[in-house]
């Protein structure tokens, strides 16, 4: 899977990807609290506010490439990307 991204064009840097926290047993799905847009909810590791294994979920969720594994959220910034919970369901995302 190519890298889906909100706002086409926009570059992420990924230099500081290995030591963002990482979201393990993920799924990436719509976004209740807005009108558009996708979240990731998973178990977090080496989060600065959380402890490891605990469940949370992102803010809008503005790129991501599963397949390299990272993402980037609106607040959270850039995320490691594990293991997807449902991986024909990464496949078939929109952003939008």
């Amino acid at each position: 899977m190519a890298q889906r991204n909100r706002y086409p064009g926009t570059r992420i840097d990924l230099t500081e990807l290995p030591d963002r926290p990482l979201f393990h047993d993920w799924i990436i799905e719509p976004d209740d609290r807005s009108a558009d847009g996708a979240v990731l909810t998973g178990t977090a590791y080496g989060h600065p506010r959380f402890p490891d294994g605990t469940i949370l979920t992102t803010s809008t969720v503005q790129a991501f490439d599963a397949e390299a594994g990272w993402a980037y959220c609106y607040s959270t910034g850039l995320v490691r990307l594990g293991r997807c919970r449902d991986p024909g369901a990464c496949e078939t995302v929109d952003l939008m």
